[in-house]
């Protein structure tokens, strides 16, 4: 199985976050490694309307392909919404589906690998990653995302 996340290890670019990715909302990078990849933080109080995300900034190429996996390394105390979510656009690059599931269900307080998978439109050319944070997240610590074609 061939990655085809660029820098699944989070290594800091200049400004502190991972190459190739970028985020917005209460997300610290840690300090911390697990099995040789960085990991990063996420907290949202009950108090907070607000949410966050990690969003793979690199277009991957779909094109004969049928379906991807889209996941992560991951635990928390307790999570409200974690989405896991793949946006498709077609050869204009205009997005042509959304496709997302809430994984808390599966989260625990031990690391685990989180993984779902997406059908690919026919029509489709290209996929953008990404994870959201919604609601009380308890906790949160991830690392080592991952995405592979399962055809």
């Amino acid at each position: 199985m061939y990655n085809l996340i660029c820098n699944s290890k989070w290594c800091p670019s200049s400004c502190e976050g991972p190459t190739y990715f970028h985020s917005c909302g209460p997300i610290t990078y840690d300090e911390f490694f697990l099995h040789e990849n960085r990991t990063c933080s996420v907290s949202i109080p009950t108090c907070h309307q607000s949410s966050a995300g990690i969003y793979y900034d690199l277009s991957i190429q779909t094109l004969d392909h049928h379906c991807i996996a889209w996941g992560c390394c991951i635990r928390a105390i307790q999570a409200q919404q974690v989405i896991l979510r793949a946006d498709f656009y077609d050869r204009c690059q205009e997005l042509i589906a959304t496709a997302k599931q809430n994984v808390c269900e599966k989260i625990c307080a031990d690391f685990q690998d989180i993984v779902v998978f997406f059908e690919i439109p026919k029509e489709a050319c290209s996929v953008q990653l990404s994870i959201e944070f919604c609601g009380f997240i308890t906790a949160c610590t991830l690392c080592a995302p991952f995405a592979y074609f399962d055809d």
